[in-house]
């Protein structure tokens, strides 16, 4: 399996299914957004 290069360098030892790097990165997000709406009180 071919990367790009820029996920060669940054991932050079490790190479990770894309769902992976997925829900990191939307899980982040998404409890950051959680965090802002229940401090400003608009919680659902």
């Amino acid at each position: 399996m071919k990367r790009p290069p820029a996920a060669q360098f940054l991932l050079a030892p490790v190479s990770l299914p894309v769902g992976v790097v997925t829900t990191v990165i939307g899980g982040g997000y998404l409890i950051g957004l959680l965090v802002r709406r229940t401090r400003r009180g608009t919680a659902a």
